[in-house]
């Protein structure tokens, strides 16, 4: 098998392979250039990218990247959602029912 590799761009040349994990926030494979195919731990299917194609990978497990041409391939690991995410929700949820308690005190009044 080819490189095992975290996040970043590799190029591969043709029947290049790379083997990366997904954590439990997931994994981007996003195809640069050329054309690749994707396959998961525990998938039965196996996913074909061609240049500007991107993969998603939503739960922790191996995958491998084989390409199927030269190809420019990026892994990429999803943002934390962390507590400025989660406060910022909060907020936006708060704005929206004091948005709706006026309204009904508007309309009541």
């Amino acid at each position: 098998m080819g490189d095992s590799i975290g996040a970043g761009r590799r190029e591969l040349a043709a029947n290049g392979t790379l083997a990366a994990r997904a954590g439990r926030r997931g994994l981007r494979v996003r195809c640069r250039r050329g054309t690749c195919a994707v396959t998961r731990e525990g998938d039965r299917s196996d996913y074909v990218l061609h240049a500007g194609a991107v993969f998603e990978v939503r739960a922790p497990g191996l995958l491998v990247v084989w390409a199927l041409t030269p190809a420019a391939v990026e892994l990429e690991r999803p943002p934390r959602a962390g507590l400025p995410t989660a406060f910022a929700a909060w907020r936006r949820l708060v704005a929206g029912v004091e948005a709706a308690v006026s309204l009904i005190r508007a309309r009541a009044g």
